[in-house]
Formats: structure tokens, sequence, C-alpha cells
């Protein structure tokens, strides 16, 4: 008797099994003749699955579809009327109903049926959201709010305010929206967040001013109304991501003071102020910052921008006496963090390269940055610059050393990588072309993720080259021109690129040449010249390595130096038409959707 017990249980697992296969086999090809459209072959199989599988609404939907969309609606009215028999407690069959009737073109009797869902709501209001899940499936966007409407009336503990929000949206009815949105952030704060990115989504796909202003205006009277911290950073929020950094500057300030969020949060709204070059306005974040926190890492970050705002002459106000008086204040506050080593950093770069001091500079680093000695990871960075400053001596074999030295000490596959491509570019100014080029040849997969746009790209392109060429003559004089351009001397290196062009008329470093006197020529805002020198380069050269960089640089001169949208939209056009698969390409779609 056990021996056909166990036989028969084993017999119903087989079979059940058996059953489960088959039916997801049908399930399958139910989905890929529904997928293809072809819904004449996708009915027989969901009629066949739902006679197993009666509540299940992924299927019911799919065969109701099926119905529909080959005009079935005799039939599909008949489906939903069978389902009603067997699931009578179902109001979302009625919406079904109601909308196969406005199918047929009576609109008296969808109406009829829609109004009867609703009333289902009233007798059992936890019904709301599937039945406006159904609305909102057939478009009838007005119904689908009402369905929650009425179940908060009947029951005032539901809460549908994200939901009403979102249709409110869709009906443009920007108002209601909003107020449905804040009701949410006064009630539940903890959803600011969410609130925030539906906004954000809704604001952004309706970029009007004026919608803008009534979103500010209504988060202005719920800060006096309310007096909720998640107002003001909601406020703080639409200001700064509409570059409003003053008045979003005041909102930071209010919140820091009433011990709402932190200085990481003017911060942060100074960097974006810096990024978007509102250098004023990042000044302002800044120097708030150093006004609170005379010691901690927010005052040595904030410092560092303060001072490098005024040595590259952006927020021209201390001379450079007084911007060096400024650091060693900053830096003789004794302390071991990694701002603080970045302000030292900071510094030496100054008097190295702005100061033209760079023995200086090296005493510098040696004094300050001893007490970081044991620090790996952040000591490499020291090592890093030394290099670079020993490179603006010409003092080749050091900065070797010292790009070597970064490399061993590090874990940090940024500087590690940054190390290694210097290191060859100082064999490149040397004139050893061959160990460079074998050297770049390792590095180029990691470095080119690095420096894709920069110089460390175009000597990719440069050494990728070699030995197409047997004289080393012109490359000899770029790497003089590069070298000078790095020391500062910028009208040499242009005289250099200059004589590379006029007396090699057919080399391969003729795009890179111009390309280096291009950046020379936006460095000294000789703007026009820069645009005609790019021109130059992607006109007579479209198939180059460097046609993509050169249309992307003209796009931003123009966007950017200019104030030319139209020019820039063209050759953001021009570089995705020609160059759609370009490393480039995405940084290029992502400007041209800030400019449509």
């Amino acid at each position: 008797m056990k021996n056909q017990l166990t036989k028969y249980i084993i017999f119903l697992l087989l079979s059940s099994q058996c059953l489960f296969a088959q039916k997801n086999d049908i399930d399958i090809k139910a989905q890929y003749y529904f997928d293809k459209g072809e819904y004449e072959q996708a009915i027989p199989l969901y009629e066949e699955l739902i006679i197993h599988s009666e509540s299940n609404q992924i299927i019911y939907q799919k065969l109701l579809q099926s119905y529909i969309k080959i005009s079935q609606f005799d039939k599909a009215n008949d489906f939903v009327n069978s389902m009603i028999l067997k699931f009578p407690y179902r109001a979302s069959y009625l919406v079904d109903l109601g909308y196969l009737h406005k199918k047929k073109g009576d609109n008296t009797e969808k109406i009829k049926k829609y109004n009867e869902a609703l009333s289902r709501i009233k007798e059992k209001p936890n019904q709301a959201y599937s039945v406006s899940n159904r609305f909102q499936i057939y478009l009838e966007t007005k119904w689908a709010l009402d369905a929650y409407k009425i179940a908060e009336i009947v029951n005032p503990k539901m809460n549908f305010a994200i939901q009403k929000a979102n249709l409110y949206g869709e009906l443009g009815d920007v108002d209601s929206m909003l107020i449905n949105y804040f009701v949410i952030v006064e009630k539940q704060p903890s959803l600011k967040s969410s609130i925030k990115r539906y906004l954000q989504s809704f604001l952004k796909q309706n970029p009007s001013q004026e919608i803008g202003d009534k979103v500010k205006n209504i988060l202005l009277v719920k800060i006096q109304e309310t007096n909720k911290p998640a107002f003001s950073e909601l406020l703080l929020w639409y200001f700064a991501d509409n570059r409003k950094y003053n008045s979003a500057l005041v909102q930071a300030k209010a919140l820091y003071k009433r011990n709402y969020t932190g200085l990481s949060t003017i911060q942060f709204l100074g960097q974006d102020a810096l990024k978007n070059k509102q250098f004023d306005n990042a000044e302002k974040c800044f120097l708030f910052i150093c006004s609170q926190d005379t010691i901690g890492l927010h005052f040595f970050k904030a410092k560092q921008c303060i001072l490098e705002l005024q040595k590259n002459k952006l927020h021209n106000k201390l001379k450079d006496d007084q911007i060096i008086a400024e650091y060693k204040r900053a830096i003789n506050k004794k302390t071991i963090n990694e701002e603080h080593f970045n302000l030292i950093i900071s510094y030496a770069k100054f008097i190295a390269f702005e100061k033209n001091k760079p023995a200086l500079a090296l005493d510098i680093l040696e004094k300050e940055t001893a007490s970081y000695s044991k620090y790996n990871n952040i000591i490499a960075r020291k090592f890093l610059l030394e290099g670079d400053i020993y490179l603006l001596l010409q003092e080749f074999t050091k900065s070797f050393l010292a790009y070597q030295k970064a490399e061993t000490w590090t874990k940090d596959q940024f500087v590690s990588d940054e190390a290694k491509f210097k290191s060859v570019k100082v064999s490149f100014y040397k004139g050893d072309f061959k160990w460079a080029l074998d050297q770049s040849k390792v590095l180029k997969k990691s470095v080119s993720k690095l420096y894709a746009n920069n110089s460390a790209e175009l000597l990719f392109f440069l050494q990728s080259s070699y030995n197409s060429d047997s004289s080393d003559v012109p490359i000899k004089l770029y790497a003089k021109a590069d070298l000078l351009k790095l020391q500062g001397q910028t009208d040499s290196a242009y005289a250099y690129f200059k004589q590379i062009i006029k007396s090699f008329p057919s080399h391969y470093l003729i795009p890179l040449s111009l390309y280096s006197q291009s950046e020379i020529l936006i460095e000294k805002l000789a703007y026009n010249s820069a645009i005609e020198t790019l021109k130059t380069l992607y006109l007579k050269y479209p198939n180059n390595n460097l046609a993509p960089f050169a249309l992307l640089r003209l796009s931003e001169v123009y966007l950017q130096k200019l104030n030319s949208k139209k020019e820039a939209r063209e050759w953001l056009k021009e570089l995705l038409l020609k160059f759609p698969d370009s490393p480039l390409a995405q940084e290029a779609r992502e400007l041209y959707k800030q400019i449509v």
C-alpha cells in the first residue's frame, strides 16, 4: 500500500511537471505571435492558456487585446462577460466592457459601464488602483483620476496623491499636479527625493518658464506657510538646476543655520557654479564655507577653489603676493587630511608655473609635505608634480625618476597610468622616439580612457604614425614645440608648429600641428583665428583621427566663447553624422541636448 502511494505521488509530480512544461511552451509561442502582431495565431493559444489560468490578468489582457486588435468586438464582449460571471467582484472588467462599447461607437453604454466601475469603488475602495490602471491603459485619464478621488473620499486613510499628481500632469493641469506633489512633501517629507525626480522629469519634458515660475512660487508660499525644511531643500534644488546660484545659496545658508544640511551641500553648489563658469557665485559659496569652517576638510577645499579662481585670473581681485600670503596662511593650519595636501599641491603649482620659480616650488613640496611621507597614495601625487617641475627645467632624467617613483608608490590606477604616460612623454621630449612608441603601445588602452580629449590622445596619434616617414626632423620639431607649450612659451611653440606646416606640407604631423595651434589661439582668446584653424584641419583632413576632435572643439568655441548656439549645433550635427561611433559622440550628444 505504501509503495502504491509513493508511485501515485511520483506520477502526480511528473504529470504536473509535464503540464507546466507544456503550458510554458504554449505561453512562449503565444507571446511570440503577439509581439509580431500576428493576433489570429496568438488567440487560440491564449484561449487554451486562460482555461487553466482564469485569474491570470496578464493572459487575460493579452487575449482581450488580441480580440480588439483584429476588431472581434463581439467575441471580446462575450469573453469579458464570461470573466465577470466567474469574478463578479472585479470592477476593472466593467472598464473593459465600457471600452469595447466605445470601440463600437456606443458612447452612452461606455459611460454607463465606466460609472458602474466607479460605483464599485464606492463599495470597495481598495479596487481604485486596478480600475484606474485599466482606465490609463485605454488613455481615459480623467476617469482614471476620478477612480482615485472616489477612493480617497470613501476612505480618507487612502493616499493616492502621487498617482493623482501624475494624472493631472498628463491632463495639463499643472497647478493641481503641483498641489498634490507638495501635499505629499508636507505629509511625508521622506518622499521629497521621489517628488524631486517626478518634478525634474516633468520640467525636462515641459521646459516652460511659466511652469518653472509656478514651481518656484508655490515652493516660496509653502516655505512661509509650513516652515518645513523639505520645501527649502526643493527650492534650493530648483534654483541650482536653473543655475540661479545666488538664490540657491540663500536657501542653502538658511538650511545650514537650522542644522538641516551641512557644508557639503554648499560645497557642491559652489563646484556646480564653478563648472558653469559663474565665478562670482562660486566664490560666494566658498567664502561662506571658509567663514564657518576654519580647519576642516571643507575649509581647505573651499580655500583651494578660491585661490585657484584668483591665480587663473577667473575672478581677479587679489594680487599675486596676496594670493601667496593666503596660501601660506591656509597651509600653516597644520593638519593631516587630503584636502590640506591638495592645497599644498595647488600652491606649489602656482609658484612653479605662474610665478616661474620652479626651484622654490620644489622646496615648498619637500618642506610642506614631509608629514605625509608615510601616506603612499597621497605622496605619489607629490612625485607627479615634481616630475612636471623638473620637465619645466628640462632636467629630463630627474623628471623621469620622479614619475617612476609616483608609479611605484601608488596603488591608484589613475595616478599610475598618469605616471606611466608622463614617463613616455619625457622620452618623447628627449628624442627617444622608439622607446616612447613601444611604451605608448602598452599604455594606449588604459591611458586613452583618461586622456581621450587632450594632449595624451594627440601623442598617441603621433606615435602610432611614427616610422611612416624616414625623417626625424618634423617629429623633433613637434616635440620641441610641445615642450615649449608645456613650459608656457606659447609664442615660440606656435612658431615651431607653423614651421612644421610650412616646411613639411604633406607630413602626417600637419593635423596635429594645426590642432595644437588652435589650442594656443584659444588660450590667447583669438577665437576667430582658432575657428579658422580648426576648420582648415577638418576640411583638409576629414578622415584624420583628429577630425572629430576638431569638430567638437569648434562647437565648444562657438558655444562657450562666442555664445553662438546656432553655429555650435551645426558642427555638433556634423560630428554626429560623420563620426557616430567616435568616443566623442556621446559627449557631443549631451552638448547638443543642452542647446537644442
